[in-house]
């Protein structure tokens, strides 16, 4: 049986990292009020995210994609 899994998001730990740098852009203090100020909290917020953060993600790779095989590409709670 062929599966779309490679194009389930619950594969992608770039979304986690997206997630995470939105959830820190809504926790500033101060909210940027133009493009400039944007992507200047958005690098800031990309570099202070942990090595450890990005390591754990890796490290879930093959969790994510043992539990996708076994939901046999559908919906799984990831």
């Amino acid at each position: 049986m062929k599966t779309k899994s490679k194009f389930s998001p619950d594969q992608n730990i770039i979304e986690h990292v997206w997630d995470h740098i939105d959830c820190q852009m809504h926790t500033r203090r101060v909210q940027p009020c133009n493009v400039d100020e944007l992507w200047a909290a958005l690098q800031e917020e990309w570099d202070n995210m942990s090595i450890a953060y990005i390591q754990k993600l890796y490290n879930s790779i093959l969790r994510r994609i043992e539990a996708l095989c076994l939901a046999r590409g559908r919906y799984m709670k990831y």
